[in-house]
């Protein structure tokens, strides 16, 4: 009996043993547990921060799950956007789109990327593939972006460049045109004043003044379209300037 009796307590030792241990067990899940669903919070926190439209899809492109941009960019809840296809509700296809980086990242696990056009908008859309433990793709998160704005801003720039660019070759032809074109109107001026008033040659020595300073007008319109309208000062030879 005596044996028996410590057999039993040995074994009651045991087992109250094992059961701490598995309570800590337990514990340490529970804490784990805890962990990850912080951390899954924070995670999902940090996705719904982000103004772009984030998909998490499937290989058959199904959505799984959407972040607030996307929700907002649709004007749909996450329940109405899980499980549609991403084709049919970015271009109400019922076929994946043709060069589909998202199919391309479950094929070759990188990082694929393509810019479209929807919804009178430009998009530049990013797929990258999360593997599983047995190292095969299992799914794609799509991250799209809007670069319309960006788009137009670098074609204003564009534009504005080569206004620039004519606005320096204006000024610089104006210039060249205006030194010839001022002895025109000149000499135009003096012929006039040495023949004889409404004469067939006086008529036509005032036609070219007039024609001079329609030119001059011009010369000056594109002065004022480049902004450098202000007189050039430098140091010139008075005697050769009254001389020509």
């Amino acid at each position: 009996l005596g044996v028996l009796a410590g057999s039993f307590n040995a074994m009651a030792d045991q087992l109250t043993s094992k059961i701490t241990d598995l309570n800590q067990h337990v514990k340490d899940l529970e804490a784990s547990r805890a962990q990850l669903r912080g951390i899954s919070q924070e995670f999902h926190a940090l996705l719904d921060a982000i103004p772009d439209v984030l998909f998490l899809v499937s290989p058959d492109l199904k959505i799984l799950w959407a972040n607030k941009g996307a929700c907002l960019a649709f004007h749909k809840d996450m329940h109405a956007l899980s499980g549609r296809y991403c084709y049919e509700l970015w271009h109400d296809n019922s076929l994946p789109c043709e060069g589909c980086h998202a199919l391309k990242s479950f094929r070759t696990g990188k990082a694929e990327s393509r810019i479209s056009s929807t919804l009178g908008k430009i998009f530049d859309s990013r797929s990258f593939p999360i593997t599983g433990e047995d190292g095969n793709i299992e799914k794609v998160i799509i991250v799209t972006v809007d670069i319309t704005e960006k788009i137009n801003l670098q074609a204003e720039a564009m534009q504005s460049a080569h206004l620039a660019s004519l606005g320096e070759l204006a000024a610089g032809v104006a210039h060249e045109i205006n030194n010839p074109l001022t002895g025109i109107i000149s000499y135009a001026k003096m012929l006039s004043d040495r023949i004889e008033k409404d004469s067939r040659e006086d008529q036509m020595v005032r036609k070219i003044a007039r024609a001079g300073d329609r030119i001059s007008n011009i010369v000056k319109s594109l002065l004022s379209f480049s902004r450098k309208s202000e007189d050039e000062k430098g140091n010139f030879n008075i005697h050769e300037i009254l001389s020509e």
